[in-house]
């Protein structure tokens, strides 16, 4: 009975220390204020591990800081050799800001590495017109 429990918690451990380590990070916030203005493209800069991927998202920040993410703003890059990289996003049709408080909704950048260390500067968000 031993030799069981012994062989499943060795099973349980091989399945969970095989998945890859990912470090999140969040930008600041951006505010926009282009009343009825609703294209926009982010630019941000990323540092990490040489060679890594991260995936970038463009969220919505709500009162409470929870993250919404923007639908068709998840862009995936590799880092250089040197650990940087510059993401240029496609269009995207969001951030709509309203009359009463056009500075209420801010976003951010959430940038996943799947290294164990990474930053986000350089950011910001464009209106496309």
């Amino acid at each position: 009975m031993k030799k069981v429990i012994l062989l499943v918690l060795i099973a349980m451990f091989a399945f969970t220390s095989s998945a890859s380590a990912a470090y999140t990070v969040v930008s600041q916030d951006t505010r926009y204020g282009l009343v009825g203005h609703s294209k926009y493209a982010y630019s941000v800069t990323l540092s990490g591990e040489p060679n890594t991927q991260v995936t970038v998202t463009l969220m919505y920040k709500g009162p409470w800081g929870q993250l919404d993410p923007i639908t068709g703003s998840s862009v995936t890059v590799t880092l250089n050799a040197g650990g940087y990289a510059t993401v240029n996003s496609p269009d995207l049709y969001c951030c709509s800001a309203s009359n009463a408080n056009p500075y209420d909704n801010p976003v951010v950048v959430q940038a996943q590495f799947q290294g164990s260390y990474g930053s986000v500067f350089l950011f910001s968000l464009q209106p496309k017109y």
